[in-house]
């Protein structure tokens, strides 16, 4: 009710003006962003409209192309996949509600359909990649990368698949209308990073240091962005809109005329590359400190992603019992790995070797894949909450061989040893949600050939009750 009466009350100011205005509102979307406290980032028409027409002049749309809409809305990348079709006159095809995450349910409505365009999040574009389900999309022309860091593993895997398609990569925050920059895999060589690349028309990207001075290339500092496309601001939240929102210390009066007035303090790392390019390092908010040594976590996550046997890679922290802050390495592989203790025994002797001690991982976890917030980005929440509800409840083993493939069926779905996987444990505890409920109730029915519906592992949480209910 809050939040109608927010946008009732802008509504309101907009018709105190006569007629209708490209600095009127577009949309509101509510991020939660570094703080975790949502803000309404509001996006003026003008600044949606830039974005929108800089898309369609650098990659064409036309009556030919499929796109398809996959997105929740309460992410901005949806806006884009709605209003681009719509104002060229392509075909718009909307994906079912969750369906983002189903990557056999993705390959097979592109496939049904034909679509040419569409959007992935890294993290989601390595579950296709690694489904092999992406392979199977022949009419497929451009992918679009953006919400997460793209790394060189997943660009060399998705051209490894030879399906003609091109793969291109974005970078923008809510608060700059979708994206700022944009960089095309094929048009450079691929290093060991992969560009967040140049800014798109009209807009402005910066890096500075804590003086707000340019840093010179090849220097690490914060990323500001300036341009038409930067949002009015938080609804209702003018103190945060102040912080975020500074003035440009470099635009003339001229510059100011044409909405060069501000910039954007983003709290994302980069560097300038020889080449124009723009690098993302990291997010300010990620350095930590562990023994009194500030460390970011994406050098870490760096030193990672050079090993051609690692598909991708998340470094967080941790609290022991002892409330020692602890790093944790999650690693998806590249292929099968013969020995897995081998394969992380390596990997941890070769960072030994290259950082210091307290930059290595107390521990290193293999994931099958990532598991997904709703707008298919990688749930923290979740890696972090599967460990600690395991550690907290109290391990029964399987008693019965129904059980036991249960625990195999939970394992796999949740990216979980089987071992330490208590008959007891709820499902949703261990990090399973509404969509995994879904995948779990298939994957009964494949290896079971007993069908559930969806409200009885809401019923019967724990593998205890699936196996007396089945």
């Amino acid at each position: 009710q809050e939040v109608v009466a927010q946008l009732q009350q802008c509504e309101t100011e907009n018709r105190k003006v006569a007629g209708l205005q490209s600095t009127h509102l577009a949309y509101v979307i509510y991020t939660s962003g570094s703080t975790g406290k949502p803000k309404g980032v509001m996006i003026e028409h003008h600044s949606l409209v830039n974005r929108i027409n800089w898309m369609d002049s650098e990659y064409g749309s036309c009556s030919d192309d499929c796109i398809l809409q996959k997105t929740p809305f309460s992410f901005d990348v949806s806006v884009w996949e709605f209003f681009w079709p719509l104002l060229t006159g392509a075909k718009l095809l909307l994906a079912k509600p969750e369906g983002h995450k189903d990557p056999i349910y993705l390959s097979d409505l592109i496939n049904q359909y034909a679509v040419t365009k569409l959007h992935f999040v890294p993290s989601m574009l390595s579950n296709m990649l690694s489904f092999g389900e992406l392979q199977k999309c022949k009419t497929i022309r451009q992918v679009f990368c953006s919400g997460e860091a793209l790394l060189a593993q997943q660009v060399n895997d998705f051209y490894a698949l030879e399906t003609g398609a091109i793969l291109h990569n974005l970078y923008g925050p809510t608060e700059a209308s979708i994206d700022v920059s944009y960089w095309d895999s094929f048009c450079s060589t691929l290093g060991d990073c992969i560009p967040i690349g140049k800014a798109i028309d009209n807009t402005q990207l910066f890096v500075l240091d804590s003086n707000k001075e340019l840093i010179p290339f090849g220097g690490v500092g914060e990323l500001y962005i300036g341009g038409v496309g930067l949002a009015r601001g938080y609804l209702n939240r003018p103190e945060l809109t102040e912080e975020r929102f500074v003035a440009h210390p470099f635009s003339s009066e001229l510059d100011k005329s044409k909405g060069y007035s501000r910039l954007y303090k983003t709290g994302d790392l980069a560097r300038y590359l020889p080449d124009g390019n723009l690098e993302y390092i990291g997010r300010i908010d990620d350095q930590v400190k562990i023994r009194g040594f500030r460390i970011e976590l994406g050098e870490i996550e760096a030193q990672l992603s050079d090993f051609e046997s690692v598909s991708a890679c998340l470094v967080l922290v941790a609290d022991s019992e002892e409330q020692q802050k602890q790093l944790i390495a999650y690693l998806i592989p590249h292929g099968e790995i013969q020995d897995e203790n081998e394969w992380l025994s390596t990997i941890k002797s070769s960072l030994q070797a290259s950082l210091p001690d307290y930059m290595v991982p107390s521990a290193f976890v293999v994931m099958a894949q990532w598991p997904l917030t709703p707008n298919g980005k990688i749930d923290r929440k979740a890696l972090a909450g599967a460990d600690v509800a395991i550690m907290q409840s109290q391990y029964v083993a399987p008693k019965t061989a129904l059980e036991v493939t249960l625990v195999e069926i939970v394992a796999e779905l949740l990216n979980l040893e089987s071992d330490k996987v208590s008959t007891t444990a709820n499902f949703f505890e261990l990090g399973g949600h509404s969509l995994s409920a879904v995948r779990l109730v298939a994957m009964i029915k494949t290896q079971c050939q007993i069908e559930l519906t969806l409200k009885s592992v809401f019923e019967a949480p724990t593998i205890a009750q699936l196996a007396e209910l089945l």
